[in-house]
């Protein structure tokens, strides 16, 4: 059995191939914009490692080329489609990053007083 590499498909079934993989991205992507918008943070982080999988399997058939203004218009709507689910995830993301990096501040400080205050206690 012999199984068919990118250097053996023909041209029009390597760019098939790529848009299902693009495809699979944005599927990744709505999906992550879901799971942010129900603030379900370990799903975002699940589907964010599937895309970066996805992504990286993606970056060898990048000189693959359209075959036909179809398959142009296809893979810009897609890609369409990716980045602006990335930029909504970012949207939903940031302020929840923000306060998870307040609430780290607050317990590096309170450790500090508990130490700075805790030993002028056990001196005393």
């Amino acid at each position: 059995m012999t199984i068919a590499t990118t250097d053996t498909i023909p041209t029009s079934a390597q760019y098939g191939l790529v848009l299902d993989r693009l495809r699979r991205i944005r599927s990744i992507t709505n999906q992550m914009v879901q799971a942010a918008q129900d603030q379900n943070w370990m799903l975002v982080l699940e589907a964010g490692n599937r895309y970066r999988d996805e992504v990286q399997l993606l970056g060898p058939t990048q000189d693959i080329k359209p075959q036909n203004l179809n398959e142009r218009e296809e893979r810009l709507a897609i890609m369409r489609d990716i980045l602006n689910n990335d930029a909504c995830v970012k949207r939903l993301i940031y302020p929840e990053l923000d306060r998870v990096a307040k609430l780290i501040s607050s317990v590096s400080r309170q450790k500090e007083a508990i130490q700075a205050y805790g030993a002028q206690a056990m001196g005393s």
